[in-house]
């Protein structure tokens, strides 16, 4: 929502939205079932080995057993938080990206991806988000974003990021601008068409 700006999403922008929520709820309800699942199949492997020694089951070890699982499903929820919630802003980014350029008259508008450079960047990241420069952002057209989740080698970004602790936030580049030598947003000219010079010197990648 904060993605959208102020204003109240439309009913299309409404059931992007809300389905973006029912995927993510489904992943934390399959892991649920999934730790349910786990967890009761090594208590009941633990009590059969006690059963087959003639020795009573052990609260201390079926405590451990429990938590090992619980600590795991903790991990993995991180995970779909990380990656659901950079979804939603992506996609809710790029739905007032669509709204913004169609009031410029810009049919299929060009974007890139802000990157966090630090030990947590992907090496997928250099590639498809950044020039070799590795500071300069690389354009796509917005129609060129997939909305699937990135699988190591595609040939292009997607809305839910690169990895799961991906934080690359899609932004618009109105028509006429550009970027300078430092990499940052600059305007040049009115009839300045940046994503075509840059991919005449740096083609896609792959």
């Amino acid at each position: 929502m904060n993605a959208l700006g102020a204003e109240e999403p439309n009913k299309g922008e409404e059931d992007v939205l809300k389905t973006q929520l029912r995927i993510a709820a489904g992943y934390v309800d399959a892991l649920k079932v999934r730790t349910q699942t786990r967890a009761i199949q090594a208590v009941n492997a633990h009590a059969q080995e006690q059963k087959f020694k003639k020795e009573s089951i052990k609260p201390s070890v079926v405590r451990k057993l429990v938590f090992k699982e619980m600590d795991s499903a903790q991990n993995h929820v991180k995970l779909i938080v990380n990656t659901e919630s950079n979804k939603c802003v992506n996609t809710g980014t790029a739905l007032q990206i669509t709204k913004v350029a169609a009031s410029n008259e810009d049919e299929n508008p060009v974007v890139f991806f802000n990157v966090v450079v630090d030990d947590v960047t992907g090496p997928e990241e250099f590639i498809l988000h950044l020039l070799p420069d590795r500071k300069t952002p690389r354009l796509w057209y917005l129609s060129e974003i997939g909305a699937e989740y990135h699988k190591k080698g595609d040939s292009n970004p997607k809305l839910p990021g690169l990895h799961p602790n991906c934080r690359c936030k899609l932004t618009y580049l109105p028509k006429s601008f550009g970027f300078d030598e430092k990499g940052k947003i600059a305007w040049k000219k009115l009839d300045h068409d940046e994503i075509t010079s840059q991919r005449e010197k740096f083609p896609l990648p792959r």
